[in-house]
């Protein structure tokens, strides 16, 4: 594989590493939406039966920054038995 660019910007070599990066930052949209990545970089493409919607990285990081401190409030609060 010649380098390819991780959703940073920064490069790789390594096929698993680029595929695995990319998903990553986009499960957790398949996750809330129940939609499916089809394509990758520079932004994530998701689809449905019928819908193609693509999102930029920088957007699909800021719902994921969300999702995550909500998700971890929820757990804490679970935790600490509110």
């Amino acid at each position: 594989m010649r380098s390819g660019r991780l959703p940073d910007g920064t490069e790789t070599n390594s096929i698993d590493g680029y595929v695995n990066s990319w998903q990553k930052l986009a499960t957790p949209i398949e996750v809330m939406t129940g939609l499916k990545c089809v394509s990758f970089d520079p932004n994530i493409q998701f689809s449905s039966e019928e819908k193609l919607i693509t999102l930029p990285v920088w957007f699909i990081e800021l719902i994921n920054n969300y999702y995550k401190e909500v998700h971890d409030d929820y757990y804490r609060m679970m935790n600490e038995g509110s």
